[in-house]
């Protein structure tokens, strides 16, 4: 067996809606996921995680980034939101924009309880 380079890229590489090529923009999921794309474990275990329980590996949209909800809407049947940290502040424009626009069901395990 050939020793992998110490420079080998093994980060975790998940469909990011917002950055495939034009042309390969349909849905391949059922359900999505809206994460934030920043390199770093915490990030990408949870997403990694929650595909394994949905069973599928699901489309992925960077909350840092516009998204499309006209194509959410239309076609998903459900939203994972998370996940770690999603209550920070630098989330905030992110959750005001899916209250407005997300019409889907959603799931957080961070959201904050309804008082």
């Amino acid at each position: 067996m050939i020793p992998e380079p110490e420079t080998a890229d093994r980060r975790m590489r998940f469909r990011n809606m917002q950055w495939l090529a034009p042309g390969d923009e349909g849905a391949r999921s059922r359900n999505t996921q809206f994460i934030s794309a920043k390199d770093n474990i915490g990030n990408y275990m949870p997403v990694k995680a929650i595909q394994n329980m949905l069973g599928e590996e699901t489309d992925v949209w960077d909350m840092h980034r516009p998204i499309d909800w006209d194509f959410v809407n239309s076609n998903y049947k459900a939203a994972v939101i998370g996940g770690a940290g999603l209550l920070a502040k630098v989330f905030n424009k992110f959750w005001v924009d899916c209250a407005a626009n997300c019409k889907i069901s959603t799931w957080s395990p961070n959201r904050k309880p309804s008082r």
